[in-house]
């Protein structure tokens, strides 16, 4: 399976997921340009391909989801896939696009594991409806809806368990 860059769907994650973390950003009163742009970048040309990718992975090895067995699976993949390290790594580049060079460190786990066990029973929820219930060719749009309100938890989280 290949991996592809899709202009539709980087368009949806760059306009979604900045917004999602404009938002957040405004909420802390830390806007900024740079920012904004960069995590608009990051969405249109990271998030789009590796999320679309793995629910690609996804479709096709756990295809029958009349099975309670394989949607259970397909809801614990999605979660896994959005997990400690992947938590870290957007907050990582938060702050590399904030100018926030200091809190570039181990730190970042943390609050990313803190995060992430403290959203499992949302995250859980709404990751049995989009991989269960959601088409696969708007799952990545549904996902990036979900992973804007999750971008403004995420920032706000931050500061929760810093």
């Amino acid at each position: 399976m290949a991996i592809k860059f899709d202009k539709k769907r980087a368009l949806h994650g760059l306009l979604i997921t900045g917004a999602g973390d404009t938002i957040a950003s405004l909420i802390l009163g830390m806007y900024s340009v740079p920012r904004m742009l960069g995590m608009m970048a990051v969405a249109a040309f990271l998030y789009s391909i590796e999320i679309q990718y793995f629910f690609n992975l996804i479709d096709k090895y756990f295809s029958d989801i009349k099975s309670l067995q394989i949607r259970i699976a397909r809801m614990l993949l999605a979660l896994s896939f959005f997990n400690p390290f992947w938590i870290a790594r957007h907050l990582f580049f938060i702050n590399l696009f904030q100018g926030h060079f200091y809190h570039l460190n181990m730190n970042l786990f943390k609050i990313g594991a803190f995060s992430y066990v403290s959203n499992i029973p949302v995250s859980l929820t709404v990751n049995y409806l989009i991989q269960n219930k959601v088409p696969l060719k708007f799952r990545f749009i549904m996902s990036t809806l979900f992973s804007a309100l999750m971008a403004i938890y995420y920032a706000l989280s931050e500061e929760f368990f810093r």
